[in-house]
């Protein structure tokens, strides 16, 4: 089985899962959708509450509209919607909405349920909340007799929470306090605000290194070499980790999705995107991205492109085609990786990204104005390289 865990959030989603992952041991739905699909065709399932989305409530039309109406007949959830705005959590009245949160998944007779917790504040206002929730789950766990595993989320909020060393501090001890009070078997580690293909100045310098080290601290801190850890899901980043060996499972999104988005936010039409295989990214399907092609060197290496430019018309259709597309291309390229011993993957990896960086600079033409400060062909390559390399 492949390493892989495919966020399934929609039905469309479960569609490209049968398609190209079926060979994925485990799959992630958030509560509201897992109760509608019932269970995946394939895989063990992971059930998240989503609990993050607490943080911001917006019970406004746009939002995730199943997730809202789910939150609204959990007990006590006005309570956790107070203590998110600042509110005291009531300790009784904390684990009776966990409870109802872990009954709701464990009906769906899971292999993985994750642990309560709120989103990751900039300041120390929901640090109680979330160890209040990690006990109450602990306690339910026992009292249910739960033979799952139970999996702690610990989703960043914002980029400092990962890039300064002194709030990562913070919030590897907060995580790593909720994963013992808890009693978890996993983590997983998302940095929500990331998407890593942007291009961003900061990006290599900065971001990309912060996360790498709040999995290597956090996992330093747990200190069991056994514990189920999962990453992302992120375009590049969570390839990363796991080739680094710095988690078990790369979260992956299926053809779009590769940030994670929070289940309350108000949802905004994507804009499609197709796969550029030999640079290892994506870019806008656009009349402009076809003109581009047009002008690629004639090396045989940029084939696939000049197969891509004969297929844009069909994917700019917005029938699914391009998000197919992209799902394809992802899992040949993971499948690639994979076949790398577990101890050479890093390398592999960088290789790969390597080439990719080689292939971009030799275009002269910068990506049409759409990919913002990702438009130099090589950007993105560029910047993941350096970041399969130790330290």
């Amino acid at each position: 089985m492949a390493d892989h865990i495919p966020f399934v959030n929609t039905a469309s989603d479960l569609v490209i899962l049968k398609r190209f992952y079926s060979d994925s041991e485990f799959v992630r739905m958030p509560l509201d959708y897992a109760e509608q699909a019932s269970r995946p065709p394939i895989g063990r399932l992971w059930v998240d509450g989503a609990v993050e989305a607490f943080e911001d409530w917006k019970p406004v039309p746009g939002t995730q509209a199943s997730w809202g109406a789910l939150a609204k007949e959990l007990s006590e959830y006005q309570h956790v919607v107070a203590v998110a705005e600042g509110e005291k959590p009531d300790a009784k009245r904390v684990a009776g909405f966990a409870a109802s949160v872990l009954d709701r998944c464990a009906a769906l007779q899971p292999a993985w349920i994750s642990v309560p917790q709120l989103g990751y504040a900039n300041d120390s206002r929901r640090n109680a909340i979330n160890r209040v929730l990690a006990e109450a789950t602990s306690t339910w766990s026992s009292k249910n007799k739960f033979r799952g595993k139970l999996i702690l989320p610990v989703v960043l909020r914002h980029q400092d929470q990962a890039n300064t060393k002194t709030e990562r501090n913070k919030k590897v001890q907060l995580a790593a306090s909720c994963f013992d009070l808890s009693g978890a078997n996993g983590y997983w580690i998302v940095e929500s605000s990331l998407s890593d293909q942007g291009g961003s100045g900061t990006f290599d310098r900065r971001r990309f290194p912060g996360v790498i080290s709040f999995h290597r601290e956090l996992g330093d801190k747990i200190g069991k070499p056994d514990v189920i850890s999962v990453g992302g899901p992120y375009w590049a980043l969570n390839l990363i980790l796991w080739a680094r060996g710095l988690i078990r499972h790369p979260a992956i999104g299926m053809g779009v999705g590769y940030q994670y988005f929070i289940r309350s936010g108000v949802l905004k039409k994507g804009t499609t995107r197709v796969a550029l295989s030999p640079l290892r990214r994506t870019a806008h399907a656009s009349p402009e991205l076809s003109k581009w092609l047009e002008n690629l060197p004639s090396d045989d290496a940029y084939g696939p492109l000049r197969e891509l430019r004969r297929e844009l018309p069909r994917l700019m259709q917005g029938d699914g085609a391009a998000r197919t597309q992209v799902a394809k291309v992802y899992k040949t390229w993971f499948d690639t990786i994979a076949s790398a011993k577990p101890d050479g993957r890093a390398l592999a990896l960088y290789q790969d990204f390597s080439s990719a960086y080689v292939l971009g600079k030799a275009i002269r033409e910068d990506l049409p104005a759409a990919e913002g400060a990702a438009r130099r062909p090589e950007r993105v390559a560029e910047q993941m390289m350096m970041q399969c390399l130790s330290p």
